[in-house]
Formats: structure tokens, sequence, C-alpha cells
């Protein structure tokens, strides 16, 4: 991450960036993360719900709070 303010709750020390935590730094639902990834990758780059959940699939896979629950694929 670029900076101490885009951690988890502005903490350096928080290894989840500011998307997928609360306020104080907790880190959201997957559910929540991808649903919210998935609607920003619609509206941003006009594609369709199925081609933005791939997309979102391959980026979630390689980070660190979700990429477990990806490895039984």
């Amino acid at each position: 991450m670029h900076s101490e303010k885009n951690h988890g709750g502005g903490f350096a020390g928080n290894p989840y960036c500011d998307f997928c935590t609360d306020g104080d730094g907790n880190l959201n639902s997957f559910e929540e993360i991808k649903k919210g990834m998935v609607d920003f990758a619609v509206s941003r780059d006009d594609i369709g719900t199925t081609e933005a959940q791939e997309v979102v699939n391959q980026h979630l896979r390689k980070m660190p709070a979700w990429r477990h629950l990806y490895e039984a694929e």
C-alpha cells in the first residue's frame, strides 16, 4: 500500500487495505467485498456481471485476505 492511510483503519500495521476494511480496520465480509468490486467493475468498465465476476475473482485470489478461499479450486 502506498501510505498509512491506505491501510485498514489508517493503521500502518494493518495488513489489509482500506477498501476491504471498515473504519476501525476490521476486515469486511468476503461477500460484501466481492459484490462491491463486481458492481464497481460493471459501472467503470462497462462489462456484464458475469465478466466482472471473473475479473474480480482473478484479483481476489491474489489478495492475502481472500486467497485461502480459492486454494481448493
